[in-house]
């Protein structure tokens, strides 16, 4: 993964202290225990999203689809992880049973032309 670190040096390093030592436990499996360490870290860096990519996604593996829906709405903004974001807080959606929401999400998905389009469709069509 490539981050894309906004802001002077000092700050951009302060993150990747901060993100390393977070994620630790999500290389590990370790998903509950990431998942409130990359808390910690976007709280402190709101402004990078994939820190919120990647609290979302510890929140999602941990089984505790409702945690993971914000965070990885927060990151659909990264070119970096947007696009799988984007999915996956559909399927946090599916999974927390908001079908509506999730519908939507897939929904716009599919309108767009990212990689992501071909699986929301066919996710969609399933759901219908």
């Amino acid at each position: 993964l490539t981050l894309v670190i906004r802001g002077a040096a000092p700050e951009s390093q302060a993150f990747l202290t901060a993100f390393g030592a977070a994620i630790a436990p999500y290389r590990a499996g370790r998903y509950d225990e990431a998942a409130a360490a990359l808390g910690g870290v976007t709280r402190t860096f709101p402004d990078v999203p994939e820190g919120w990519y990647y609290a979302g996604v510890s929140h999602l593996l941990a089984g505790h689809a409702a945690a993971a829906i914000d965070p990885l709405l927060r990151a659909t903004p990264s070119s970096v992880v947007g696009e799988d974001a984007a999915w996956l807080h559909a399927v946090a959606l599916e999974r927390a049973g908001r079908t509506d929401e999730a519908s939507s999400a897939l929904r716009t998905l599919c309108a767009g032309a990212g990689p992501a389009r071909r699986r929301a469709c066919e996710a969609e069509g399933a759901t219908r």
